[in-house]
């Protein structure tokens, strides 16, 4: 059986352990947050791009600024899905992040189980010394007084 207060901290310290676990998550999910509002706003102007571009098809539109307008979109294009690889790619260190915190978490539950027992034992273990001191209290009073020589 581990001393209390090796046990106390070894609490201690996996419930540090779990705190800097999820500080360090949080962070990471403000990072995904960012990189999904940035997809966003790069899915919602290349939709505002393009239905300018069939504006301006309707209303007429030469062939040097349809190829600019293509050429733009195109890049646009490209930075949506390099945005969409860097949401997946913040994504995947955000579960990374959220399985250790887990994993720190039950840590912990595990060492306060721990705890919880081995003071469940000790006062159970309390109980049966302060019963075998009663008993034989009752014992030596059932057996009469004591005489002395």
């Amino acid at each position: 059986m581990a001393n209390p207060a090796t046990m106390r901290r070894l609490i201690d310290l996996s419930r540090q352990k779990m705190d800097a676990a999820g500080q360090y998550l949080a962070q990471l999910q403000q990072h995904c947050r960012l990189a999904e509002q940035k997809l966003a706003i790069l899915q919602q102007y290349a939709g505002e791009y393009r239905a300018r571009l069939g504006q301006r098809q309707v209303s007429g539109l030469d062939i040097a600024s349809m190829q600019e307008y293509l050429r733009f979109l195109k890049q646009l294009d490209h930075a949506v899905q390099a945005q969409t690889q860097e949401v997946a790619r913040h994504q995947r260190f955000c579960d990374m992040a959220l399985r250790q915190w887990m994993q720190a978490r039950q840590s912990v539950k595990g060492f306060e189980t721990l705890e919880s027992r081995q003071l469940a034992e000790q006062h159970l273990l309390e109980l049966k010394q302060l019963q075998k001191v009663m008993d034989e209290y009752a014992s030596r009073a059932a057996a009469g007084p004591c005489k002395l020589a």
